[in-house]
């Protein structure tokens, strides 16, 4: 539970923090809380929270293998739902990326998808190669942007791509966005700015358990691009957003087994 709402006697709070043999918290912000009231950190193991399982969006098994294959090579990263406001700052952050990688391509979904083709005109202009999947366009290795329009294809797009920006987080309207745990479950790692729009207990769940990258404005989205897509990187968020996104089976377990072994410890 939030600090805030611990009931131990105010008294007797930090000593008895102190006195426990090992607390299981659920994200980092938990962790730093029981540390300033006096646990002692050898004793506290991070679990990640136990949350509701979500089913895995589905996808075309062989789509993904045939465009695996048209990918092969190339560094992916995908901007989902992403607003017209939104736009330039997704723009530089690709110009930003091909410098260091001149064949990265960038998967866009628009959040309406009457605004795609004034979006794919707008990123010709700045100097972008797009294809759009609409137009049965392909993307071949000139091509750095596949804009494509179907949200029925998002559990598709969330497995090709490691690492996912989800728009409608720095400029609104909101109501396009997508549950962040779509991207979470299928391994792809996620960037998102400072609306939580109608997700806020999601985004709370992933930031705190190391999860997710929130940036503040979209000064701060061509960096966090670039670094994520290192592969160290986004393995890192990837993992703790799949340990999050599975439902916290194995946490549940985890307490199970202290549980067992405290009880086990006193029968000796």
């Amino acid at each position: 539970a939030p600090p805030q709402r611990w009931t131990l006697p105010g008294f007797r709070r930090r000593s008895a923090l102190a006195e426990l043999t090992l607390l299981l918290l659920p994200d980092l912000a938990s962790r730093d809380a029981a540390l300033d009231l006096g646990a002692v950190d050898e004793r506290i193991e991070m679990t990640g929270p136990i949350t509701l399982p979500r089913e895995p969006l589905k996808h075309n098994e062989a789509e993904r293998m045939a465009l695996a294959e048209a990918f092969q090579g190339r560094q992916l990263w995908l901007a989902s739902t992403v607003n017209a406001a939104e736009l330039d700052a997704v723009i530089e952050a690709q110009l930003t990326v091909l410098t260091y990688s001149h064949r990265a391509m960038l998967i866009l979904l628009a959040a309406d998808s009457r605004e795609s083709e004034a979006m794919a005109a707008t990123m010709t202009e700045a100097g972008l190669v797009v294809a759009q999947r609409s137009l049965d366009e392909d993307p071949t290795d000139e091509v750095n942007v596949y804009l494509v329009d179907d949200a029925f294809e998002m559990g598709l797009w969330y497995r090709l791509a490691p690492l996912c920006f989800m728009g409608t987080t720095l400029a609104g309207p909101t109501d396009p966005a997508r549950d962040p745990f779509e991207a979470a479950s299928l391994g792809s790692a996620v960037i998102h700015g400072p609306q939580d729009g109608s997700f806020p207990a999601e985004w709370a769940q992933l930031d705190g358990a190391g999860a997710a990258r929130r940036i503040d404005d979209a000064a701060g989205l061509p960096q966090a691009v670039v670094t994520l897509l290192a592969p160290d990187q986004a393995a890192q968020l990837a993992t703790n957003a799949w340990s999050v996104s599975t439902g916290g089976a194995g946490v549940a377990n985890r307490i199970a087994h202290a549980i067992r072994d405290t009880i086990l410890g006193e029968a000796a």
